[in-house]
């Protein structure tokens, strides 16, 4: 009984060896021809693809010309009347080569309004004009304008040629239809151009209508008529949700062909090879032949894995399935034969100790009890770590929130500075003094240099995450360096009583041993903070030698600290105000900024090797130090580089009334471009630069109109809104409000306020605004 149960575990394992590598070796056959069949594929993709993307072009070129084309019909022949005029156009437009390689001899005609063809590129200004209103792209570029529109394949009345007719409906300024501008895309041209772009001359193409089943042009090496398992795999799909279809049979059983659905045409693009019909057992053949080499190499590889598993496994496993069979029956002389792996080695000592199987059994009750209290001691301890990650992630939500506001602030604040400023300079340039002009381009200047430093320390931040930082030491003048920096930031004095002074201790020339660039975007980032956060008083550069401790030796080092006589940082905050994103309570609500710019300087002084700190300058403001090493600076390889540093037509106003606006905004840049916004209107502007001065002018003044902004320095905008609209004496007067902020939700304040605008705007958002809101304020207390 026990040889028999061996024979028949034997015969499967035979049986089983057989038919898996009869598995494998399908499995490799089918392999090495579904690549084969990508190899197709990729080579009908690759072709149907360079088609494609020069039709595109082709019709995108044509496209835009032809719309550059109507625009001057439009502007410079009365709206399609001056025929004369068109026929130039239309004969300088054939001469494009682009143009004149795929279209018909005409070229390029014009359809009137009343779709009339009547004039031509090769015939000028045609006696007799041909009614094209039948013709199904002209009839839809009339009701679509500057759109593209194509008809099916058809013979050119002008041309004498099989074209495929298209036109673009030009409409003038009001929105009416002025007429059609008609182009023919010549079969024959455009065959020979799209074969010439096929470089396997296996392959062939046809274009075809999907509506009609029409071919519309094709270059085969055999008509695609005459394939009718192709045509009607076209008549089965519906391309109006699919854009391509490709199919490669196995073995070379038939053809192969991709579809694809052109954009810029309505038509279908079919590139298919020539290969002959039937079953190819020769394909079949040298398929399985050209892979000899590597199917021999596995099967070889198979018959040693059998090998190596009956010897290593299946005998080892049926000597002891023999011997656990008699342990079973009572037989307690059983000799457990010798094994060499360790599986067969825990079988075997397993069945030495069948009798030991209630002990064991005891002892792993007792180890899942205690994995069970353990277990339980750990659900806690998790359940701590899952509330503590959680008040992580909500802490790095906020901070996320906090800083998508703050960036969109500082983002959109500037630019509308910019561009409004900058659009009233060009345009009512005449109308300023020399000094004015001055001070706006100060301000454009100013904004740009605040946009540029934001996109500059965010991408910085995210460079410093990614990568290690990588350094470019010279030997720089540090003094020289601090005053280039100081003279750079000057500018951001403007309007502020600030004086800045460079302490050197009667030292002109202090060296280290540097990354130039990166010592000066800190010391840049330092001053422009100290002069953002200080209104007035001293700030003070201080440079100068002293020694630092490196792995307990001396070294000599370079001292730099920025002290400024502004707002200050609370002491508790100290330890965190170069961390990204964070930003002193004493100015996060009322000084721009976005936190980036000290978290730069901590890394770059900390690849230096120093370290950065930051104080309080009593009685107030605040002080920022950092030391590093100078470096071995008489190393002749290390030089001092010299560097040079340099430093639409107007519009027609709508019809105002009279009325007096309050602007309220701390941000001097927006009172400002909001000035140039309401210049030469009938509008007059009153500027105040925080809350509690709006408040004022509202008693002293007769405002008929209060533009607020959310982000003030004194008070919080939705604070004085609320104060506002509290005080009878001011409840009725309309409140437009203005801000920056990503995601605040104005539906919350639509009771109280007559508008809001997002900066940054334009002209004529502002005033389409203003003019609304005034004139239904006039209308109500009519």
């Amino acid at each position: 009984m026990s040889n028999n149960r061996y024979y028949s575990l034997w015969t499967r394992f035979i049986v089983i060896t057989i038919l898996f590598g009869f598995v494998l070796l399908s499995y490799v056959t089918w392999k090495f021809e579904d690549i084969r069949r990508q190899s197709v594929l990729v080579r009908l993709m690759s072709s149907a693809d360079i088609i494609e993307k020069h039709l595109t072009h082709t019709i995108t070129y044509t496209e835009n010309k032809m719309r550059f084309l109507g625009e001057i019909i439009d502007d410079e022949s009365q709206s399609g009347k001056d025929l004369k005029y068109i026929y130039k156009l239309l004969r300088l437009f054939a001469l494009d080569p682009k143009i004149y390689a795929i279209s018909s001899w005409s070229a390029i005609g014009w359809v009137n309004a009343q779709k009339n063809a009547v004039v031509d590129s090769a015939h000028g200004i045609l006696k007799k004009p041909i009614y094209l209103g039948h013709r199904e792209y002209v009839v839809e570029s009339a009701k679509t304008n500057w759109v593209m529109h194509f008809d099916p394949v058809n013979f050119g009345y002008i041309s004498g040629k099989w074209i495929i007719p298209a036109g673009i409906g030009i409409s003038n300024d009001q929105g009416e239809y002025i007429g059609t501008l008609t182009i023919g895309f010549e079969i024959f041209s455009l065959s020979r151009v799209l074969y010439s772009l096929i470089k396997d001359q296996n392959l062939s193409y046809a274009i075809i209508d999907p509506q009609s089943m029409q071919i519309v042009l094709e270059a085969p090496n055999q008509s695609i008529v005459s394939n009718k398992p192709i045509l009607y795999a076209l008549q089965n799909i519906d391309f109006r949700y699919i854009k391509t279809v490709s199919h490669t049979p196995m073995f070379g059983m038939g053809d192969s062909y991709v579809f694809l659905k052109l954009d810029k045409l309505p038509f279908i693009l079919c590139v298919y090879n020539s290969i002959k019909k039937g079953v190819s057992y020769k394909a079949l053949i040298h398929s399985f032949l050209a892979n000899i080499t590597e199917i021999s190499f596995l099967f070889i590889i198979i018959i040693l894995l059998i090998v190596i598993f009956y010897r290593g496994v299946l005998k080892p496993m049926l000597q002891l399935s023999q011997a656990a069979h008699l342990i079973s029956r009572g037989s307690t002389e059983v000799e457990i034969p010798k094994v060499h792996s360790m599986e067969a080695s825990d079988l075997a000592i397993a069945l030495n100790n069948v009798k030991t199987l209630l002990e064991r059994e005891r002892k792993l009750s007792a180890l899942i009890s205690k994995a069970h209290v353990n277990l339980a001691i750990a659900k806690d301890g998790l359940e701590e770590k899952v509330r503590a990650r959680t008040q992580e992630l909500e802490d790095a939500l906020s901070t996320k929130t906090i800083f998508l506001n703050n960036i969109s602030h500082e983002i959109r604040t500037p630019t509308q500075g910019i561009m409004s400023i900058s659009r009233v300079l060009v345009e009512y340039w005449q109308d300023f003094s020399n000094e004015r002009r001055k001070e706006l381009a100060i301000l454009v200047s100013n904004n740009a240099m605040r946009l540029f430093t934001l996109v500059n320390n965010v991408l910085n931040l995210a460079k410093f995450d990614l990568v290690n930082m990588q350094l470019y030491l010279e030997k720089v003048n540090i003094v020289s360096l601090s005053s280039e920096v100081l003279k750079d930031c000057k500018i951001y004095t403007y309007g502020k009583d600030l004086d800045i002074i460079l302490e050197t201790h009667d030292k002109d020339k202090i060296y280290a041993l540097v990354d130039k660039e990166k010592i000066t975007q800190v010391l840049y980032n330092l001053v422009v903070n100290a002069i953002k956060f200080s209104s007035k008083g001293k700030i003070i550069l201080e440079i100068k030698e002293t020694e630092l401790d490196i792995s307990d030796i001396k070294v000599q080092g370079l001292y730099i600290s920025i002290t400024d006589e502004g707002l200050g940082i609370p002491a508790t905050e100290l330890d965190h105000i170069f961390e990204s994103f964070i930003q002193s309570s004493n100015t996060k609500s009322k000084i721009s900024g976005i936190g980036l710019g000290l978290s730069i300087c901590r890394r770059i002084v900390k690849a230096h090797g120093g370290r950065i700190w930051a104080g309080n300058n009593i009685p107030h403001g605040a002080k920022f130090t950092f030391i590093i090493p100078m470096g071995n600076i008489d190393d002749p390889k290390y030089i001092i580089e010299s560097h040079t540093f340099s430093a639409k037509d107007n519009t027609q106003l709508s019809h105002t009334k009279k009325a007096i606006i309050l602007a309220i905004d701390d941000e001097e840049i927006c009172l400002t471009s909001l000035e140039m916004l309401l210049y030469g209107t009938n509008y007059t502007l009153i500027k105040a630069n925080n809350g509690y001065t709006g408040l004022k002018y509202l008693e002293d003044y007769k405002i008929d109109l209060i533009l607020l902004d959310i982000m003030l320095p004194d008070i919080d905008g939705l604070v004085l809104l609320e104060t506002i609209k509290k005080n009878t004496n001011f409840t009725h007067i309309p409140v437009i409000l203005q801000t920056g902020i990503l995601d605040f939700d104005r539906e919350l304040y639509m009771d109280k306020i007559s508008d809001y605008i997002r900066k940054p705007y334009q002209r004529e958002e502002i005033l389409e605004v203003v003019n609304r809101v005034i004139n239904k304020s006039v209308t109500t207390t009519l």
